[in-house]
């Protein structure tokens, strides 16, 4: 609450139209295919088993609180861990759990020992706590270890369960410019020579381009 409360007086704010145009734009001129990334025949593997995407969908209908949710899948996560047997991965935001449960059932696919690491902050006074994670079918938690907390306290934890040397990152938490810049170099310090470090929503901030 704190550091919330910090952020609104922190100057510059760094979240202008202009720099968000500007972030924007640099996307673009830098954006590459997946065929580049030499994992599109892995991508049209990513076929969930329909009961695992009933369970998923009947538990995203009921959550009523306006969480954010994303969607499923674009794929590009759980062919990466089949095409590269990726076994430590970080991802920090869940919401409702769609890229968790994308994730974690590429890992039971790849058939190897990996574990996905999960921080989410909690959400004081709304009550959403239950529902973080909550479309990730019980069959996948095993490989599952879910951490409700903030980015500054969470982190810490996650990177004690995983260890260093991670193979993927998913960044999806704090998405201010002075979040990202404090969480950024954490991240990248612990990621191995040749792991994939993935930030969403790039174009909010100049954060992802001076880091």
């Amino acid at each position: 609450m704190v550091e919330e409360l910090a952020r609104k007086f922190r100057k510059p704010h760094r979240g202008s139209k202009a720099e968000q145009k500007s972030a924007t734009d640099r996307c673009h001129g830098l954006a590459m295919s997946l065929e580049k990334f030499l994992i599109n025949e892995e991508i049209e593997r990513i076929n969930i088993p329909a009961h695992l995407m009933t369970y998923a969908w009947e538990r995203e209908h009921e959550n009523v609180t306006g969480l954010g949710a994303g969607g499923p899948f674009e794929g590009l996560l759980g062919s990466l861990i089949i095409s590269k047997n990726y076994k430590k991965i970080l991802e920090t935001g869940v919401a409702t759990g769609w890229t968790s449960l994308e994730v974690l059932w590429a890992l039971g696919e790849s058939g190897n020992d990996g574990v996905l690491v999960s921080t989410d902050m909690p959400y004081p006074t709304k009550n959403f706590e239950k529902w973080v994670g909550c479309v990730v079918p019980p069959d996948l938690e095993k490989n599952w270890v879910l951490i409700k907390k903030p980015d500054r306290f969470g982190l810490f934890g996650a990177l004690e369960n995983l260890g260093n040397q991670l193979d993927l990152v998913h960044y999806d938490s704090d998405k201010s410019y002075w979040g990202r810049m404090w969480a950024y170099p954490i991240i990248w310090d612990n990621l191995r020579q040749g792991g994939v470090f993935i930030s969403d929503d790039v174009g909010y901030n100049l954060a992802f381009f001076e880091f």
